[in-house]
């Protein structure tokens, strides 16, 4: 992730017509990549303003929920959380877990949507479906 804020984002925002403050800076990333999303998001919020976190893989790191308690309180970035109900049960319930526990260090609820989708799978079909409907809400303007 430290690449992706130290040198990728700025090589993208100096050779091409970016809008590169962090209101207008997502990131988003499925299973694996939805966590290394989560992460970058919780981390770096003056990077990352928004973040799409598909099919969450915080049964994968054990601190997951330690980290959502001490850096969940941001008060100004959007996060959009989506697994499927075909997913593993546990990362339904660890997605929802976190969540919750974001809200309680001081998430505001209203920056924070989730989504479990009726036979969702752990796949691609599933991603690219959801892919719209989070980055629009994400980036839209009327709250």
């Amino acid at each position: 992730i430290r690449f992706i804020k130290e040198n990728l984002k700025p090589f993208i925002d100096k050779n091409y017509r970016t809008q590169s403050n962090r209101e207008q800076t997502a990131i988003m990333g499925s299973s694996l990549g939805g966590l290394v999303s989560y992460y970058a998001a919780l981390q770096y919020p003056e990077t990352f303003g928004k973040a799409g976190i598909f099919s969450p893989s915080f049964e994968m790191v054990k601190k997951s929920l330690d980290f959502a308690k001490d850096q969940g309180n941001l008060k100004d970035s959007k996060i959009y959380f989506m697994a499927g109900n075909k997913e593993s049960e546990q990362m339904v319930a660890k997605m929802s877990q976190t969540i919750q526990l974001m809200i309680a260090a001081g998430f505001p609820e209203n920056n924070i949507k989730s989504k479990v989708v009726k036979e969702g799978e752990h796949n691609e079909k599933l991603w690219r479906e959801e892919f719209e409907p989070a980055i629009i809400w994400l980036f839209e303007t009327d709250q």
